[in-house]
Order: structure tokens, then C-alpha cells, then sequence
């Protein structure tokens, strides 16, 4: 069985971009304008983090979290 490795990605308004707000691998941080964006530099910096724990395969399951104000229009 593959290991699984879980991002929580959160939105940052104000910056614009996306960024680990957890994650299963300690100390493992980065933020991209997409999420696509973010996956990609993730897959670059965790071999780094797992070093010589690394497997040969391994998941990375992101799940996003934003928060959106808005007000909805009354139907008329």
C-alpha cells in the first residue's frame, strides 16, 4: 500500500494565493496563486522533507478550504 501524505491548503484573500495550513509532513510550507500551482511546488519540496524516508510511490491528497462572503440576492 502506497503512503498518503495530506495537505489542508487554505485561501489567503488578501495575498491571493494559496498555502499549507496543515499538513502531515512537519515543516513542510509553500503557497501558489492556484492550487495547481501549489500541488506542483509541493511535489518538488517533499522528496526534500522525507529525504532518505521517501518511497517510491507515495499520495498527495489536498484538500482545500476557502471562505467566501457574499450576499445573496432576493428573488423577486
Amino acid at each position: 500500500m502506497q503512503p498518503t501524505f495530506y495537505v489542508w491548503a487554505k485561501w489567503d484573500p488578501e495575498a491571493g494565493v494559496w498555502y499549507t495550513g496543515e499538513t502531515s509532513i512537519r515543516g513542510l510550507n509553500s503557497s501558489g496563486e492556484t492550487l495547481d500551482e501549489l500541488r506542483e511546488r509541493l511535489l518538488l519540496l517533499i522528496p526534500d522533507f522525507l529525504e532518505d524516508q521517501m518511497p517510491e510511490n507515495a499520495i498527495l491528497h489536498i484538500i482545500a478550504d476557502r471562505e467566501d462572503e457574499f450576499s445573496p440576492i432576493a428573488a423577486e
